[in-house]
C-alpha cells in the first residue's frame, strides 16, 4: 500500500484570484505524488479532510488560528500578513512599492493632488496608504485625509447618509484629485460613486487600484488602471517556505516582500496634465489612435503645429518625444492584453499597434526589460491559440 501523501492545508478560497494564484503558485514549487495541497473548504478533498497537515498556510483572516497552530509547535506560514515577530515565517506584497508605483504613475501625469480609499484597519490597506500619503508629500504633492473614514461608513451600510458626506468631500476635494484605491474593489466601488455623483473619471478623480483584478478592471466605465501583483508569484515564493518546513530546514526570520509588477494603465487614470494645448491634444490623439498604424505625420496632422515645436514642447512637458510616446501607450495596451492570457502574441502586437510580433518584442524589451511572452509567464497566463494577423506602414512601427 502506497504511503499516505504529505499535505498542505490553505486556510484561503480558492474561489478568488488571490487565493487560486497563491494555490497555484504553491503547487509550482512543491506538489508532488508525495505532496498535496489542500485548500480548506474545497469539497473535493474529501479524502484529506480528517488528515493532520503537515503545514498550514494562512492569511490575515486566518491570523488567530496561525497564532494558535504555531503555539501548538506545528508549521504555518502566512502570506499577506506579516507574522515573524511571532516566529511564523511571512510572504507578502510590497505595500510599500506598491504605493510608490501609484504614486510615480500619477506624478508623471502631472498631478498634485491626492487622496486615499482604503479601510484602515486592515494592514494592507492601512500599510499602502500611509506609504502613498509619505511617497506624494515628499514629493510636494498635497495629500487629502477623509477617504478612510468615508469607506469605512459605507462598508458598513450607512449608504444614504454617507453617500450625502462623500459628495460634500468631493465637491470640496481640488479638481483634479489622484485616488490610490488599496485594492481594484474599493478603486471600482470609488468610481461608481464618484460618477453618479456627477464627476467624471479621470478628468476631476483619477483612481487607480491594486492586484489587476480583470472581472473590476476590465469590466465597467471606465475600465481601471492598476497596480499589477502576481498572486502566483507570491505563491511561489510561500511554497519554497513550505518546502523548507517540510524538509525540516531554517526558514526566514524576515518577511520576504514580493515587489509588485508595474501599473497597467486604462482608462481610469488615462489623462496627462499640461498647460501646452498643443501636447494635451497631441497626448490625447495618441491615446486614441495608438492602436492604429500612426506615426508622427498622423499626430501632426491632427495638432497643426511645426514638428520640432511639438517636439520640444514633448520633450519639456512629458519627458519625451512624440514617438516613444506612442511606443509608450502600445505597450502599456499590449501589457493589458498579454494579462488577459487569451491571446497569442502575434494577435497581441496588431491589436495593441505594431506591425509584428518582432516588433511588438524588441519594443517590449526596450520598455520593460523583458519580451511579452516572459512578461506573460511571469503572471501566470497562459495564451490560446489564433491565426497571426499584420500589417505594415513605412514607419513599421
Amino acid at each position: 500500500m502506497a504511503a499516505e501523501p504529505r499535505i498542505v492545508r490553505l486556510q484561503i478560497p480558492p474561489d478568488t484570484s488571490f487565493g487560486l494564484g497563491i494555490m497555484l503558485g504553491i503547487c509550482d514549487v512543491v506538489a508532488s505524488d508525495d505532496v498535496h495541497v489542500v485548500a480548506t473548504d474545497d469539497p473535493t478533498n474529501v479524502r484529506f479532510r480528517r488528515t493532520r497537515p503537515e503545514v498550514w498556510v494562512c492569511t490575515e483572516d486566518s491570523r488567530r488560528q496561525a497564532l494558535a497552530l504555531a503555539a501548538q509547535g506545528r508549521p504555518v506560514v502566512c502570506c499577506e500578513y506579516d507574522l515573524t515577530a511571532q516566529g511564523i515565517p511571512s510572504v507578502l506584497c510590497d505595500h510599500r512599492a506598491i504605493a510608490e508605483a501609484a504614486a510615480r504613475h500619477f506624478m508623471e501625469r502631472g498631478f498634485r493632488s491626492f487622496a486615499g480609499w482604503g479601510i484602515s484597519n486592515l494592514a494592507f490597506s492601512r500599510e499602502r496608504l500611509a506609504a502613498f500619503m509619505q511617497t506624494v508629500r515628499a514629493a510636494g504633492g498635497t495629500y487629502h485625509l477623509g477617504g478612510e473614514s468615508h469607506i469605512a461608513g459605507l462598508s458598513h451600510g450607512r449608504l444614504p447618509g454617507q453617500m450625502a458626506s462623500l459628495r460634500r468631500w468631493l465637491l470640496q476635494l481640488p479638481k483634479p484629485t489622484a485616488f490610490l484605491a488599496t485594492c481594484d474593489t474599493w478603486a471600482r466601488q470609488l468610481t461608481t460613486m464618484t460618477q453618479s455623483l456627477g464627476f467624471r473619471v479621470p478628468e476631476d478623480f483619477a483612481i487607480i487600484g491594486v492586484a489587476n483584478e480583470a472581472i473590476y478592471c476590465e469590466t465597467g466605465r471606465p475600465t481601471l488602471s492598476s497596480v499589477a501583483v502576481s498572486w502566483r508569484q507570491l505563491g511561489r515564493q510561500v511554497g519554497i517556505v513550505v518546502q523548507r518546513l517540510l524538509k525540516g530546514e531554517k526558514v526566514p526570520a524576515v518577511p520576504i516582500l514580493i515587489p509588485p509588477d508595474g501599473v497597467i494603465m486604462r482608462r481610469s487614470t488615462d489623462v496627462t496634465l499640461v498647460p501646452d494645448e498643443n501636447v494635451a491634444a497631441a497626448l490625447a490623439f495618441i491615446r486614441r489612435r495608438a492602436s492604429d498604424p500612426i506615426a508622427v505625420i498622423d499626430v501632426l496632422r491632427a495638432v497643426p503645429v511645426r514638428r520640432r515645436s511639438l517636439e520640444d514642447a514633448f520633450r519639456r512637458y512629458v519627458g519625451h518625444g512624440v514617438m516613444r510616446e506612442i511606443r509608450r501607450v502600445r505597450v502599456e495596451e499590449a501589457k493589458r492584453l498579454l494579462l488577459l492570457g487569451t491571446l497569442p502574441i502575434s494577435e497581441v502586437a496588431w491589436l495593441s499597434g505594431f506591425a509584428n510580433a518582432r516588433k511588438l518584442a524588441a519594443i517590449f524589451a526596450n520598455f520593460t526589460g523583458e519580451t511579452p511572452s516572459g512578461f506573460r509567464t511571469r503572471h501566470g497566463a497562459k495564451p490560446t491559440h489564433a491565426g497571426a494577423r499584420s500589417w505594415s506602414t513605412s514607419n513599421d512601427v
